[in-house]
């Protein structure tokens, strides 16, 4: 099946996406680019921070997709009782683990501070990281990082320091489908939008 084209600049606020998570897709589904991620325990991510001032835990997902103004987000990990950290911001998300947490409550922490910063940003970016989200996996030391739509194919890099995400594996690579509808005559059509990126400009 192929959709016809709308050549021409769209509002996000005006596409649909159908998202699925499989190895095969229609013409007219999205699927999220998903990493995995394990855990360790707030003591493992403090004493790493300690002796890596320089270097602290982070994971960096960059990409050239045009809604991450910084090229990518770093979700930067911290402890409680350490000093305060920048604010998050277009590309940056903060994780804090409190004093005392288990693997498994560091996980749990993560994936509501990394839902929490996704919805604040989608309020300050016009819905651009509305579909990014964090879900526990089977494992209590892990969670499945689902980055936003229109994070297509592999990423730039995936950029592991520090000891909490021992193992980041790309399981999905991302695929964006923006649609939007329309009229030709006296029939509705579904139409393929050329984004987040605008098509060149015709002559």
């Amino acid at each position: 099946m192929t959709l016809p084209v709308i050549n021409v600049p769209w509002p996000r606020r005006a596409l649909k996406f159908f998202i699925r998570q499989a190895a095969q897709l229609s013409p007219i589904q999205s699927r999220q680019q998903e990493i995995l991620v394990t855990v360790d325990t707030a003591l493992a991510i403090f004493t790493y921070n300690a002796a890596n001032p320089g270097a602290t835990t982070t994971i960096e997902v960059t990409n050239i997709e045009t809604f991450y103004p910084g090229g990518g987000i770093i979700f930067w990990m911290w402890r409680s009782d350490e000093p305060a950290p920048p604010p998050n911001d277009t590309g940056r998300c903060n994780l804090i683990a409190t004093v005392g947490w288990t693997a498994a409550q560091v996980r749990d922490g993560f994936v509501a501070q990394i839902n929490a910063y996704a919805r604040s940003m989608h309020v300050l970016n016009d819905g651009y990281y509305d579909t990014l989200k964090a879900i526990p996996a089977t494992a209590t030391d892990q969670f499945r990082l689902l980055m936003p739509i229109g994070t297509v194919g592999a990423p730039s890099a995936i950029t592991v320091v520090g000891p909490v995400p021992i193992d980041a594996v790309l399981t999905f690579a991302g695929r964006s489908v923006p649609l939007a509808p329309g009229i030709i005559g006296p029939r509705r059509h579904i139409f393929r939008v050329p984004y987040p990126v605008p098509p060149a400009a015709g002559p």
